[in-house]
C-alpha cells in the first residue's frame, strides 16, 4: 500500500488539474522548497509542549492525500502571526482542511479562500495531490501551513 502511494506521489508531479491562487511571484520571494511531509511534521515541533513558534514564512511544496474538504474556521492566531511579520497585503484565509502523509500522519492545514471552493469542486477526497503553500508557525500538531495551490492528476 505504501509503495503504491509513493508511486502515485511521483506521478502527481505530472499533474493535469491545478487549483491555485495566482501565477504571480511568490508572496515571500524565492522558490517552493520540496519537503517530505512525514519528516517535516517530525522536525517542526515546538521546543516546549503547548507552545507555538512563529517563523519567517517559507514557501514549501509537498505531496499528500486529501482527507477532508476545506471548511470555514476561526483562524485568528494565523492572522496574529502574519500581522506580527508585517505581511502585506494580508492573504484571505478562513478555511482549514486535513491532509495525510505517506506514513499516515494526518494534519490540519489552512487554505486560502480563493482556492477553497475550487478544491471541493475539482478534487475528490482521498486523491493524492501536490500542495504548495507557506509554513508560518509550529505548534503541538506540527507545522502550520497555508495552502495556496493544489494540483492533482
Amino acid at each position: 500500500m505504501v509503495v503504491k502511494f509513493r508511486v502515485l506521489m511521483v506521478l502527481v508531479s505530472l499533474c493535469c488539474l491545478s487549483v491555485q491562487a495566482s501565477e504571480q511571484p511568490l508572496r515571500f520571494g524565492g522558490e517552493y522548497k520540496g519537503v517530505n511531509l512525514d519528516e517535516f511534521i517530525t522536525e517542526q515541533q515546538p521546543v516546549s509542549q503547548g507552545s507555538k513558534v512563529i517563523l519567517n514564512p517559507a514557501h514549501i511544496k509537498t505531496v499528500a492525500r486529501l482527507k477532508s474538504y476545506p471548511e470555514k474556521r476561526q483562524v485568528q492566531y494565523l492572522y496574529t502571526a502574519l500581522s506580527m511579520m508585517q505581511v502585506s497585503p494580508m492573504p484571505a484565509v478562513n478555511h482549514r482542511m486535513f491532509i495525510e502523509s505517506t506514513e499516515g500522519k494526518i494534519i490540519p492545514v489552512y487554505v486560502e479562500d480563493i482556492i477553497a471552493g475550487e478544491i471541493q469542486q475539482d478534487i475528490k477526497l482521498e486523491t493524492t495531490v501536490l500542495l504548495k503553500g507557506y509554513h508560518v508557525y509550529n505548534y503541538s500538531k506540527g507545522p502550520a501551513i497555508v495552502i495556496e495551490s493544489v494540483s492533482s492528476n
